[in-house]
């Protein structure tokens, strides 16, 4: 895992990291659920206030740097990875701005699953293998 290259994302706009799923629990101060969620789960919120929002915020808070990990982006269908575009493109998920002080990552079991990342999810990664 490249640590560095990592943290280059912070205040960046628009990028995610892609890391193997055995690293995630390295990065710090993190927040996690896995990619697959169903969208009854992901979307089962008011406008503004994703299922994540309240830990998300208050890790963002008390710490300089987070890390929100969406685990196993790899063993769903493209279309399901697309529900999270505009989560990194524009930081932004059902009305809740993600903090800056926040990366998205994206973890895969190995690195030859970064091929089954969607072409418009892929667009947005940096590599961080």
């Amino acid at each position: 895992m490249k640590k560095e290259l990592i943290e280059l994302q912070f205040g960046s706009c628009a990028t995610c990291v892609v890391i193997l799923d055995e690293y995630y629990k390295e990065l710090g101060p993190t927040i996690f659920m896995e990619g697959n969620m169903s969208d009854t789960n992901l979307y089962a919120c008011s406008y503004e206030n994703p299922i994540f929002k309240e830990k998300l915020e208050t890790m963002a808070k008390n710490y300089e740097q987070v890390y929100f990990v969406i685990r196993h982006i790899e063993q769903i269908t493209e279309v399901e990875q697309n529900r999270y575009i505009a989560l990194v493109k524009d930081r932004e998920f059902c009305g809740f701005q993600i903090p800056d002080n926040v990366v998205v990552v994206f973890t895969v079991g190995e690195e030859m699953d970064i091929k089954k990342i969607s072409k418009e999810l892929y667009h947005f990664c940096v590599i961080a293998i």
